[in-house]
């Protein structure tokens, strides 16, 4: 029996998620931050930080239609904000080597401001570590410079491996020879960083989750190892089973940037 890898096309896997939004409104911000229009849930989204990163930026992001624009948002409820107020933002480069500044925006008191961020500026500050600011202008006069966020936009990963399955031959895994667990392997993935993750998902037909394991990649270099236990698949002798990873891009294994991989689905048999 032929071992099937199931051809999908890569890409970010769509799921409900908070909004960015609804954490503003909880909590003021004194510096800016990133964010993103998300269309599925049809409101903005931030990007998730990570040390020393800061802000992470997924590549992959600033190429998918689901995302954008791109901006850069400051609070206005700081006292001495008021109405009639200018904002400019101000992206530079730790190095020196990339600069990015917006054409002032007016400021309606208590009123998120979203200044927008051109794509193909931020392209310009890829694997770069930047600082975003932006500068108060008084209506009477005078600017002041708000707090800095430090961001870094992430080069995209490097081709995706094909998933990993101890003992699967011809597209069958004989169970008997391995009574204590199956290791499942993802070998290392060029310019991955230790605040991605990886998930493994064992399924059986009809879509039912029978496993689901996901782990940091706090060592990027090495390849990524997950153990399913022999309760996972003994019941299932007889039966198909599908399993495939997915990839979490941004900081935090925000769902937004979820990826799935099209080279990360194995099928085969139990027996």
């Amino acid at each position: 029996m032929k071992t099937s890898y199931e051809s999908l096309v890569d890409g970010f896997s769509i799921g409900a998620a908070s909004s960015f939004t609804d954490v503003a409104r909880a909590e003021s911000l004194s510096a800016p931050a990133v964010v993103c229009f998300y269309k599925p849930i049809n409101d903005y989204i931030f990007f998730e930080t990570s040390q020393p990163e800061g802000q992470v930026i997924p590549m992959e992001a600033l190429d998918s239609p689901l995302f954008g624009p791109f901006a850069t948002y400051i609070s206005t409820t700081d006292p001495d904000i008021v109405t009639g107020d200018k904002m400019r933002v101000e992206w530079i480069a730790i190095d020196g080597s990339a600069f990015f500044q917006s054409l002032p925006m007016e400021v309606i008191k208590g009123e998120p401001l979203w200044v927008p961020v051109p794509v193909e500026e931020i392209v310009k500050f890829e694997a770069k570590h930047t600082l975003v600011t932006y500068f108060h202008l008084s209506a009477e006069g005078g600017e002041d410079p708000s707090p800095s966020t430090v961001v870094f936009v992430a080069p995209a990963l490097g081709q995706k491996p094909t998933i990993q399955v101890e003992g699967v031959v011809d597209g069958v895994l004989d169970t008997v020879a391995h009574p204590n667990g199956i290791v499942i392997t993802i070998t290392s993935i060029e310019n991955m960083r230790n605040y991605n993750g990886i998930e493994v998902l064992w399924k059986q037909p009809q879509d039912h989750w029978v496993d689901r394991q996901r782990v940091m990649t706090v060592d990027p270099g090495k390849n990524t190892v997950f153990v399913i236990q022999p309760e996972v698949y003994s019941k299932h002798v007889g039966q198909q089973v599908r399993v495939s990873y997915h990839i979490y891009l941004g900081a935090k294994l925000r769902s937004h940037f979820l990826w799935d991989v099209s080279a990360g689905i194995l099928e085969f048999k139990l027996i």
